[in-house]
């Protein structure tokens, strides 16, 4: 008898030990982290669909922001992926220019599902600006058929005002510098016996300019501008006035400190004719920048601009 309860007290204990074998953490957390990273490069590409694949698509699913405006919780499969949808849809900043990365991870995982705390730091130029922002984040994961998937994310934004305040300084401070590039003397061939000059003054913290293009020895276009570093936007804005031309207003930023991108000011940068413009500017050495007119996002037309010295 002893023998027998011996056998089975044994069999219980290899049963027990044998589950708890299923779970090897280290293989579930690289799994995790993995799709954490795979959802966050479809979110980086815009790409709706793909962040789905990573989500429990049923009406449990929730996703909660909190922020020092309170808390905005996305409950429901179908309004979370209508606010993703959203989300990616938004083209007014460049997801290139931002990265995204994950630390502490923390973990609490059993063999259908998991609890992940962890920290997220965003850095890049965001709308002009260069931005630093910190996230702590709270999932509860389900494995759906041998997968990791997001059941609930909630996402704390860090209140970071005088943090926010010193870097919106600091990116106001940058675009003024870079922008300064352009002060000086400039002429390009605008097209066949067309020669475009370009004069551009330091004014307060922004510049002034005279343009003019010239057709053999007759001056064919002529104007002026005046650039300034708008706060609320976060960018230069510039007003110009052209002889026999509508008044124009402008927006430009750099990208980076050889690249500037300039557009109609406003969400909707559109001209009269439904037509959208964009100039995209790079500087190959102090003396020289390259053009580029873009015409509903396709380059129509290319002028090098050389300091006169």
């Amino acid at each position: 008898m002893k023998t027998k309860l011996f056998m089975l007290f044994t069999l219980a204990i290899w049963v027990f030990m044998s589950c708890e074998e299923k779970i090897d953490i280290a293989k579930e957390e690289a799994a995790i982290k993995a799709a954490y990273e795979a959802e966050k490069t479809a979110y980086l590409k815009q790409d709706a669909a793909a962040m789905a694949e990573f989500w429990v698509q049923d009406a449990s699913s929730q996703k909660i922001w909190f922020s020092e405006k309170g808390e905005n919780a996305i409950v429901g499969w179908e309004n979370i992926n209508a606010s993703q949808q959203k989300e990616v849809a938004d083209t007014t900043w460049d997801r290139s220019l931002m990265t995204c990365t994950f630390s502490d991870y923390k973990f609490d995982i059993s063999e259908e599902s998991a609890w992940v705390t962890n920290k997220t730091n965003w850095k890049g130029t965001y709308k002009g600006q260069q931005a630093d922002m910190n996230q702590s984040r709270i999932a509860v994961m389900k494995k759906v058929n041998g997968n990791w998937k997001f059941a609930l994310m909630a996402i704390y934004n860090y209140p970071m005002e005088e943090k926010a305040a010193a870097g919106k300084n600091a990116g106001q401070q940058e675009q003024i510098e870079l922008h300064k590039q352009f002060i000086g003397s400039w002429k390009g061939e605008m097209a066949k016996d067309t020669t475009l000059y370009w004069d551009v003054k330091p004014y307060g913290t922004g510049m002034e300019c005279y343009f003019k293009a010239v057709t053999k020895g007759k001056t064919v276009m002529e104007g002026k501008q005046i650039w300034g570093y708008d706060t609320g936007a976060g960018k230069f804005t510039m007003a110009e006035m052209m002889k026999g031309v509508d008044n124009a207003i402008y927006c430009s930023w750099f990208d980076s400190k050889s690249t500037c991108t300039m557009q109609y000011y406003g969400p909707v940068t559109t001209t009269a004719s439904g037509d959208t413009w964009e100039w995209k500017i790079e500087f190959k050495n102090p003396d020289m920048f390259v053009e580029t007119i873009l015409k509903n996002n396709n380059p129509v037309q290319t002028i090098t601009m050389n300091r006169v010295k």
